[in-house]
């Protein structure tokens, strides 16, 4: 295409380094931000006013920065459940489900045990909560693995299915004895205490340090060269005497684990309760889908996806105070976060291809993202 003096075309990216992969999400957030400047505009707002008030909300107070952490926690773990099994060519599209299974272990042990102490109560909710989504993720590995089954198409059908499930418990035996369609409210002894003076669960912790070891796991041990060859090179992981399917089973089984402590936080840490919300978009089933954009953006690095499950929370968190603050109409910050993952997924693209241009009549070509 020719454009002035200047040529432009697009070609295949050899290799996408990590400083091209910070260009392309910086790039993409600025895209955001002009296309979303236009609401503003259509509201009577300056931008400048309206991005000053996100920025201010989510980053610079405390019960912003407070939101933006306990987002960030529930994101986080969605997101390293993506990532793991990632790294070893096997996509875990199922977090919703597992995060559901979660969800469901930790209401019914919690309802369970509720004579029992907070030391063994909660323990036991998590232990469920790994083995509910992890073997609901095995499931998925293994027809991957064994049968050469889509793990997507799976993985979305075992999502509908946990949805109904948890809307049959919820609505029946599990009920609010008050008759709110939620689950019964958890006792005291089965929620994740919370930082003093803030209103962060320590699950936040945990999510952190969970991204640690699965980084250390990834970049130091025998198993994490085995995920990485595996995913990088399948043939060669065969030739080397790596099983695809060992391989496969376990890291879905980890992947589906992180997402079950994603319930277990999203239940015992957030709310003591599991409802569906009336609107669809606002229940953490649907949240879990972004863990898939944040894993990608990170280019599946677990100590990434701290940082970047952070800033996007706080975006996320941010937007509320465009109604609150300047009046805006309610769906602005839904608007702002649909805009916001239409351009990172597009911006996929050129993890693969990039713009090149020259000057026509010169030999010096210059290249741009």
């Amino acid at each position: 295409m020719k454009i002035g003096s200047y040529q432009f075309g697009i070609e295949k990216r050899i290799v996408c380094t990590s400083f091209d992969a910070i260009k392309i999400a910086v790039l993409s957030v600025a895209l955001t931000f002009v296309l979303f400047s236009f609401f503003f505009w259509l509201e009577g707002i300056s931008p400048i006013t309206g991005y000053f008030q996100m920025f201010s909300f989510a980053f610079g107070t405390s019960t912003g920065i407070e939101l933006t952490i306990r987002r960030m926690t529930f994101m986080l773990l969605v997101t390293l459940a993506f990532i793991f099994p990632q790294r070893a060519g096997v996509l875990n599209i199922g977090a919703t489900g597992q995060l559901y299974a979660g969800m469901l272990a930790a209401i019914g042990i919690g309802l369970w045990g509720k004579s029992l102490g907070s030391s063994a109560l909660i323990p036991l909710m998590v232990a469920g909560a790994i083995l509910s989504g992890g073997i609901l993720a095995v499931f998925v590995a293994y027809l991957r693995a064994k049968m050469n089954v889509n793990e997507i198409v799976v993985a979305l059908m075992l999502n509908s299915i946990m949805f109904y499930l948890v809307k049959y418990l919820i609505e029946g035996p599990w009920m609010d004895p008050s008759g709110r369609p939620e689950s019964a409210q958890l006792v005291k002894a089965a929620r994740i205490s919370m930082i003093p003076g803030t209103s962060v669960p320590y699950s936040i912790f945990v999510a952190i340090a969970i991204a640690v070891l699965l980084y250390f796991v990834l970049a130091k041990t025998s198993f994490g060269y085995e995920v990485r060859l595996t995913g990088a090179n399948p043939s060669s992981a065969r030739y080397a005497g790596v099983s695809f399917l060992k391989i496969a089973l376990l890291t879905m089984f980890i992947g589906g684990a992180i997402a079950g402590i994603a319930g277990v936080h999203q239940t015992a840490g957030i709310r003591g309760v599991f409802r569906i919300h009336r609107y669809f978009a606002l229940y953490p089933g649907t949240w879990a889908y972004y863990g898939i954009v944040f894993g990608l953006i990170s280019l599946s690095n677990p100590l990434a996806a701290i940082f970047v499950t952070f800033f996007f929370s706080g975006m996320q968190v941010g937007t509320q105070a465009l109604q609150s603050r300047l009046g805006m109409g309610y769906g602005a910050d839904l608007a702002f976060v649909g805009i916001l993952m239409i351009v990172l997924v597009s911006g996929q693209y050129f993890y693969h291809k990039k713009i090149v241009w020259r000057k026509i009549g010169s030999q010096d070509r210059k290249k741009g993202t």
